[in-house]
């Protein structure tokens, strides 16, 4: 294809079609898509040259092109008192072959080929709460954010205030590109090669911009993945169990016409559940296994302690937490499991980080526990390390029945 042909017909065509006299007046848009051919070009500089060989070439060889950027048309039409139309609407999107029908694999008329999935709603998410920080520090320190291209290519490199936001800001226009969230999402490249790099880079732009205002960087740019814990045993995971809760060992008491028995035979109603054993800090009080059982409207939890569990219910405000994680969707790359959107990582009150995205929170108050109930909060994420509190453990009998979570005893199994 002869290009220089063809750019250069293309705006003698435009040009012909124009009324003579409105040719002082209007506007003709380059927009061009499809980057291809710059990411692919010889130039070690992608596509930077074509483009100044090609607005040069324009400038100075045409007697009816004048480049000019929307900022400048505008204020040369405000000066000459020129009334520009008033757009009513703008379309939703234009990718779809102009014809008003989406591409054949996505309905992108509702810009689904870049929102939807888990991973590009975490950037846009990440994306806003890191431009509204800018935002914060540009007006504390009543700063401007430079539109002109020239003095803001100068500031670049100042060793300033001034040129930190301007760094800070051409990272975040870098963020703002749209190809970080059309790649995350099929049919492109979500579980192949480029998605970590692609994830690595994103978040690099909104990590620098943030500091280059030495504001610092949220757990959630910077959190590295962190391999669950193996279980000891996986026991019969596909059926669901309802083992009994009343704090005994094993969940279970023999009772004869004499009382208890003196040596019990017990059936563990536990077995074939979920098994973790924690080997490595044995200190008093510390959690020594936990079991997972399910059924299907229910999730059960035995937690064992090093030492007698009864540390847990002496003082009044020690909580027992328990985070949430949501459902990791099949097609999301094990890399990228922490990017929730609306999750937390940190917890609820101490803000100690997490190595996992939660999406839901309970506090358990053991000091409350008594023949079987005790109080608890229940706790939604609503955004980064955001909590929503959905039941109050504060002042308990004012505002809610115990929950019936599980049975407190001075004993090893809680």
């Amino acid at each position: 294809m002869d290009c220089s042909g063809h750019i250069h017909q293309l705006p003698q065509g435009i040009y012909s079609a124009i009324p003579a006299s409105d040719h002082e007046h209007v506007l003709v848009t380059v927009g061009l898509d499809g980057e291809n051919w710059m990411f692919m070009s010889p130039f070690a500089e992608d596509g930077v040259p074509f483009l100044e060989d090609l607005y040069t070439a324009l400038e100075q060889n045409s007697t009816y092109i004048h480049t000019v950027t929307p900022q400048q048309y505008l204020e040369m039409v405000k000066q000459e008192g020129y009334q520009l139309p008033v757009l009513k609407h703008i379309a939703t999107a234009g990718w779809n072959g102009g014809n008003g029908k989406p591409a054949p694999y996505q309905s992108n008329i509702y810009l689904t080929q870049w929102s939807g999935y888990q991973v590009q709603d975490f950037y846009w998410e990440a994306l806003n709460n890191v431009r509204s920080l800018v935002l914060n520090f540009q007006e504390e320190h009543n700063l401007v954010q430079l539109q002109n291209y020239t003095p803001f290519e100068q500031n670049l490199t100042a060793n300033t205030l001034e040129g930190n936001l301007t760094r800070a800001w051409n990272a975040i226009y870098a963020a703002e590109g749209s190809d970080w969230f059309f790649q995350m999402a099929p049919p492109w490249t979500i579980s192949g090669s480029n998605s970590v790099p692609f994830d690595y880079l994103f978040k690099g732009d909104l990590m620098y911009a943030l500091r280059q205002l030495n504001i610092p960087v949220p757990n959630y740019l910077n959190t590295p993945y962190t391999p669950p814990v193996t279980p000891a045993s996986m026991g019969d995971y596909t059926q669901a169990h309802t083992p009994t809760l009343n704090g005994y060992p094993w969940g279970g008491t023999v009772q004869t016409s004499a009382g208890l028995a003196s040596s019990p035979s017990l059936t563990n109603p536990w077995n074939g559940t979920i098994v973790y054993y924690n080997n490595t800090s044995k200190a008093n009080g510390n959690i020594r296994e936990l079991d997972i059982a399910y059924s299907p409207t229910t999730l059960y939890l035995q937690i064992y302690t090093y030492g007698n569990a009864s540390v847990y219910g002496s003082v009044l405000n020690d909580y027992l937490s328990v985070y949430f994680s949501g459902a990791n969707p099949p097609f999301i790359d094990y890399n990228l499991t922490l990017d929730v959107p609306n999750a937390a990582f940190s917890t609820v009150y101490s803000h100690q980080n997490l190595d996992f995205a939660a999406q839901y929170a309970v506090e358990l108050l053991p000091a409350t526990f008594s023949n079987g109930e005790g109080y608890y909060g229940f706790y939604v994420a609503s955004g980064f390390n955001s909590w929503r509190q959905d039941i109050d453990i504060v002042n308990p009998p004012q505002r809610h029945t115990p929950g019936l979570l599980y049975s407190w005893r001075s004993r090893s199994p809680i």
